[in-house]
């Protein structure tokens, strides 16, 4: 795998993923830890096109943290290193990304791509996704709109699409 073929969030989102499985002890790293860092992303696109869905970031996260709480966990004693692993899902949903980023035309993997792969993918994210409203076709047609036609040309297309200003509700 490639990581200078991943844009800047798309890394960040993985590294994240990677911290979460590690501070819960866990050593694979899954679909369900990236789909996490990618709503905790600060000016996050996945969490836009969720709130554009109307559903429930909150409710999709604490979901999510309770499927996290039983994947297996690993004692590691007092200066001991956990050595991480990705699972056969996120492995397969990391494929399907660089598919769904050559589908759109994209030159680099981004988190968006993430999304699809994971609602085109059966898998654990997949079905928290679904059960709040998200799918395939419908997050597609939120991106054309979010992208305006953009295409990810470079590492950093998040700072084109203004997310957070178009998209998301100011609650101060």
């Amino acid at each position: 795998m490639r990581l200078d073929k991943f844009t800047t969030k798309a890394q960040e989102a993985l590294q994240d993923a990677h911290g979460i499985s590690a501070e819960r002890g866990q050593q694979q790293v899954d679909v369900l830890h990236l789909l996490k860092a990618l709503l905790l992303q600060e000016e996050s696109l996945v969490l836009a096109i969720i709130e554009k869905f109307g559903a429930d970031a909150k409710k999709i996260e604490k979901e999510i943290d309770s499927a996290i709480d039983r994947l297996p966990r690993l004692t590691v004693f007092s200066g001991g290193i956990l050595q991480a692993y990705l699972t056969q899902d996120l492995g397969r949903i990391l494929e399907n990304s660089f598919r769904e980023a050559e589908k759109m035309k994209d030159e680099f993997v981004s988190t968006e791509h993430f999304l699809l792969a994971m609602l085109s993918t059966p898998n654990k994210a997949r079905e928290i996704l679904e059960k709040n409203g998200l799918n395939y076709d419908g997050v597609l047609k939120v991106l054309a709109e979010i992208r305006g036609g953009e295409q990810v040309t470079d590492t950093e297309p998040e700072t084109r699409y203004r997310v957070l200003e178009r998209y998301t509700k100011n609650l101060t």
